[in-house]
């Protein structure tokens, strides 16, 4: 458990690894509440995705399953889990900041809430959670990597689009068309209506990238020189 600031699509994400971290693995489904760092647009069958956090979900291998909109008993025992915390750990106590809270909570939750026999269960959490956590998935080896989102008029001149001051090839079939990118400072990806164009290295500002394979149709010339 973790208290935060904000619940902006960053710091949702790292909340969710500290999570994986502290259990040592992944899940298969997460069940998520609506807020607009999770979902954009709630649906009972076709919910709107905040597209961040649909990248992490397809990276770290889970399937998002937001609740059902006034639908509480959705939630599961999420929310009295809350209540559980405010009541015993937090009730009466006063912190210096965000960091001796969190170290609290981290204390309180191991010696406290984990050995504690459970209300619902009548088990003991840690020895349950032992004979359940050899079915968690493995997690990446390296940490999900956050992006901007833009939109781009895929130039018909020369089929480049221009990030950050750097410009990157498309296939000509896309000329005059808007995508979406996705960008950061590993790679660009280029998306068309949801689907994947084009994926390259960042390049420096002011440079042509070098990749033009995609463009067999038109003649290039090096632009860097």
């Amino acid at each position: 458990m973790k208290v935060v600031w904000s619940q902006d699509i960053e710091t949702f994400i790292r909340c969710h690894d500290d999570g994986f971290a502290h259990f040592g693995g992944g899940c298969k489904i997460v069940l998520l509440d609506n807020l607009k760092s999770g979902v954009l647009k709630a649906h009972l069958y076709e919910p709107n995705l905040n597209p961040q956090y649909a990248a992490y979900s397809r990276y770290m291998g889970f399937i998002p399953l937001p609740c059902r909109v006034r639908t509480p008993q959705h939630k599961g025992k999420v929310e009295s889990h809350i209540d559980y915390v405010q009541d015993n750990a937090l009730k009466g106590k006063r912190f210096g900041s965000l960091d001796e809270q969190n170290q609290y909570l981290a204390h309180w939750n191991k010696t406290w809430a984990d050995t504690r026999i459970h209300g619902t269960t009548k088990r003991q959490v840690t020895r349950m959670f032992t004979e359940e956590s050899p079915v968690l998935k493995a997690l990446p080896q390296k940490p999900y990597a956050f992006f901007k989102i833009g939109t781009r008029k895929v130039s018909v001149m020369d089929s480049h689009i221009e990030v950050q001051g750097a410009y990157y090839p498309v296939s000509p079939q896309y000329m005059g068309q808007r995508v979406t990118v996705h960008y950061n400072s590993q790679s660009v990806k280029v998306y068309y209506q949801d689907v994947l164009i084009q994926h390259l290295s960042t390049i420096d500002k002011g440079h042509f990238h070098p990749d033009r394979s995609c463009l067999p149709a038109l003649k290039t010339m090096d632009r860097n020189t």
